[in-house]
């Protein structure tokens, strides 16, 4: 059905993929993987014909037309977000005006051509039913109830901010209902709600969809194949993401294991390679240079394997630094409630947090979980009710939103400033979260979201914390690096609290869970 070419394609002078050649049958559900920078997007944008290649091509069987989720594209239209949805069926749309129109001539009492109109009304009603128009506005409101962006139909969808017109776009998308389905980032912005509607829909649809996504847990509920970029070539693997690690891991394991056998081998040849030639020189024997050569040209023409790389290079030495222990009783919460002005946020929360407890704090988007650590941060006052942090609780707060009190700082005297170290040990610890040689001068001002939380954990991990308190943690992080946190999260011995909305991470990590319900 879509078949990707011998396809190559450099941006900025960085070769993405070279002569990938890859085929995708109908109704594949297809994950799409790879670091950042690796070109995920690009290749959509390709498929999608948007962007060019520089040699092969693409293939897309006959009548097959393709609906497109973009990152961060930014809508301007004045019209409303039930209109933008709905122009994505404009055929149906087309078809209602015009049986608007004929049903004010038909009521016309002075229409001379009534049985024209009849007729013409009859033909339009047919084609409008045999494309179910008549459920297109249930349609619309019950992909927009799926994705919790019902209330903002009627508003005009250039007020809305960048994470409601994305949902808004994939509403429309969701409704094109074409053959192939192109998803980038699909699951931003949305509660556990909203995924558990958006994985259903994607299971059950008949189209082709192609996802790329940081949600490790969406990808194991929809994919039935991963691709993943890596080193120029587009490799395919049969199953979920949590599939694909498991072969990946075996396939990288077999390539060390050849690539030490071949490097021994190597070894060898350019051992004897240079016995020969010294055996040539000393006797003067044509022959001995001449088997030189042919153990050179057989190095030449050897299919070299390359070193695979060790998905947890950044930080591999580091670790979350614990060197008080906190008594077992680290945090109480006693009948809290919070409100601001006459809307209750929660009400009457009961909680005990024991040492070494991983609890996540679970709740649909302004159910209030953000604000209740801020409370136990003392960020924020509750409006009734006590919270006690125990004997020798040093907390490590890493905050959704990062801002800098000095935004001219660099990122090296940042880090100085949170964490006592000379300058050399300082920029040795941020090579470890990817801040490497001038990136440590770079203004905090000028940083990315991944960036940031980079940076903060960089920050917390050489602390001496032994309760970590994480709002959306993973908001920003590539896939490698989400599974890097998890690893030294899981290695961490004091105790965890945390907000989120990757279930894959909260599934990996935690052993209990406080569930606040969204006040109505």
């Amino acid at each position: 059905m879509l078949q990707i070419n011998q396809v190559t394609k450099s941006m900025f002078g960085n070769t993405l993929f070279k002569k990938a050649t890859i085929q995708i049958n109908d109704g594949q559900k297809i994950a799409l993987v790879g670091d950042n920078g690796s070109g995920k997007s690009t290749l959509l944008k390709i498929i999608a014909g948007i962007e060019g290649v520089d040699s092969g091509s693409i293939s897309i069987s006959k009548n097959q037309e393709i609906s497109y989720l973009e990152q961060q594209s930014i809508v301007t239209t004045e019209e409303t977000v039930y209109d933008y949805i709905y122009n994505g069926q404009e055929a149906i749309k087309k078809l209602a005006y015009q049986l608007t129109n004929l049903e004010s001539r038909l009521s016309d009492p002075e229409e001379k051509e009534l049985e024209k109109v009849m007729d013409r009304y009859g033909k339009i009603q047919e084609e409008f039913i045999e494309k179910d128009g008549y459920v297109i506005e249930e349609l619309i409101k019950s992909i927009a109830t799926g994705l919790k962006i019902e209330s903002l139909l009627y508003r005009s969808i250039a007020e809305l901010s960048g994470g409601q017109q994305t949902l808004a776009k994939l509403a429309r998308c969701l409704l094109e209902n074409k053959e192939i389905l192109l998803l980038d980032e699909p699951t931003n912005h949305l509660d556990v709600d909203g995924l558990n509607w958006l994985e259903n829909h994607l299971k059950h649809s008949k189209q082709t969809v192609i996802i790329v996504s940081h949600d490790r847990f969406f990808l194991d509920e929809v994919a039935e194949r991963v691709l993943l970029i890596d080193h120029q070539k587009i490799n395919s693997y049969v199953g979920n993401y949590t599939k694909f690690k498991e072969l990946r891991e075996a396939e990288l394991i077999e390539q060390q294991k050849n690539f030490l056998i071949q490097q021994k081998e190597i070894k060898q040849t350019e051992d004897a390679i240079r016995r020969f030639r010294h055996w040539g020189a000393i006797s003067d024997n044509e022959k001995h240079f001449k088997k030189a050569k042919r153990l050179e040209a057989n190095l030449e023409k050897m299919d070299k394997v390359d070193s695979p790389q060790n998905p947890k290079q950044i930080a591999a030495s580091q670790g979350f630094k614990e060197e008080k222990r906190s008594g077992k009783e680290v945090i109480q919460l006693k009948e809290v409630s919070k409100s601001f002005g006459d809307k209750q946020i929660f009400s009457n929360i009961n909680l005990t947090i024991y040492r070494q407890d991983h609890l996540a704090i679970l709740g649909a988007n302004g159910s209030g979980k953000s604000t209740l650590i801020k409370s136990i941060i003392g960020m924020e006052e509750i409006s009734s009710g006590e919270i006690k942090i125990g004997n020798s609780v040093e907390i490590g707060y890493l905050s959704q939103v990062i801002t800098y009190k000095f935004e001219y700082q660099t990122v090296l005297d940042y880090f100085k400033e949170h964490v006592d170290v000379f300058e050399e040990d300082a920029r040795r610890i941020l090579s470890y979260f990817k801040f490497f040689k001038e990136d440590v001068f770079k203004k905090v001002s000028n940083l990315s979201g991944g960036e940031k939380v980079r940076l903060e954990l960089a920050c917390l991990m050489n602390q001496p914390v032994n309760c970590l308190i994480l709002d959306e943690p993973t908001n920003h992080l590539d896939i490698q690096t989400r599974e890097w946190l998890e690893e030294q999260l899981l290695s961490f011995e004091g105790t965890l609290i945390m907000v989120s909305h990757d279930r894959y991470f909260i599934k990996k990590l935690a052993n209990r869970s406080l569930e606040i319900e969204k006040m109505k």
